[in-house]
């Protein structure tokens, strides 16, 4: 107690010895084990090599408490890591189904209106059959429609296809696929008999004649597939024929479409009169493409969190 290293402990007042042995791992110094003894000559050499063995021991529990400690820090920050990524993954999940019912709404209201307005495209040319004074009214309707409408003559047409099957020609759908030059003089054959403002205004034309005269650059690779296809049903004794198809306006641009094509009622043998619907859906491609770029950005952030989870609804499921 008299010595000047000695510090003196107020809840050990008895201390007649201490030792104090170095906490060594791996060559450094990580604490120091101190004993204290109230009897005299008690904490020697003789007691060293006990005290270094059970320095040692402790040494090696403190660097494996501190690696504990730190391993469920650095697995609580990764943990924390994975969930943000999840959230986020599942936000991006939420917002583009979100925007998917959007466009299948969309879809549904554009295929109600085109329905709508085909119906009262029928409804105008039975008034047309019946009474003469209706054409002003006709004429009304069909220019103002929001829908692009066309009246068309198909009779050269439907006089081509006659003269392949007597010549032997039992399927068309794969003669024009195997003759596509045949099937671009088949839209060079067809005459624009009228045309309405949006059809005009859909396909970037001045006039129904400046169409009617470049109709064929309208056709798409694959607008002219879907036209042979058409014929071939038509030929086959349909009356109406409806795709998704893309075209291109007389300016060069793509444009996606709805398309609904009807042969007009007593113009079923000659194809004299065939009224065509076209509805543009290029915003509601836009929606769809955006949709799958954003799936398939988040199939790529979820795909590179590594490790396995899963995601579970509102309903447990």
């Amino acid at each position: 107690r008299k010595s000047e290293i000695h510090k003196p402990n107020e809840m050990l007042p008895e201390t007649c010895a201490e030792m104090a042995v170095p906490l060594i791992f791996d060559r450094q110094v990580v604490g120091v084990l101190n004993i204290q003894s109230n009897r005299l000559g008690l904490l020697n050499k003789a007691s060293m090599p006990a005290f270094e063995v059970l320095a040692g021991q402790l040494a090696i529990s403190i660097i494996n408490s501190d690696l504990y400690t730190n391993l469920e820090r650095r697995v609580a920050e990764r943990t924390h890591e994975l969930r943000e990524a999840q959230l986020a993954s599942l936000s991006m999940m939420e917002d583009a189904e979100r925007a998917r019912k959007k466009a299948e709404e969309i879809n549904q209201q554009l295929r109600s209106s085109q329905i709508a307005t085909m119906n009262i495209m029928m409804d105008v040319e039975e008034a047309r059959k019946n009474a003469q004074q209706n054409e002003a009214r006709f004429r009304s309707l069909f220019d103002e429609s929001p829908i692009a409408l066309l009246e068309e003559d198909f009779s050269q047409v439907k006089k081509y296809l006659d003269d392949l099957v007597e010549k032997g020609v039992d399927d068309l759908e794969v003669y024009f696929q195997e003759n596509l030059e045949e099937l671009r003089q088949c839209t060079q054959d067809i005459k624009v008999t009228a045309v309405n403002q949006e059809a005009a205004k859909l396909f970037c034309a001045q006039d129904q004649n400046h169409l009617g005269q470049n109709l064929p650059l309208v056709f798409t690779g694959e607008s002219l597939d879907v036209f042979g296809t058409e014929l071939t049903a038509f030929f086959d004794g349909d009356l109406s024929f409806e795709c998704e198809v893309s075209h291109r306006n007389l300016d060069g641009v793509l444009i996606w479409t709805m398309l609904k094509v009807i042969i007009a009622p007593g113009f079923e043998d000659s194809w004299g009169k065939v009224l065509v619907s076209i509805m543009d859906i290029s915003a509601q491609k836009e929606v769809q493409l955006a949709l799958l770029a954003e799936k398939e950005f988040s199939d790529q952030v979820i795909n590179s969190i590594p490790g396995i989870f899963y995601i579970i609804n509102a309903q447990g499921k």
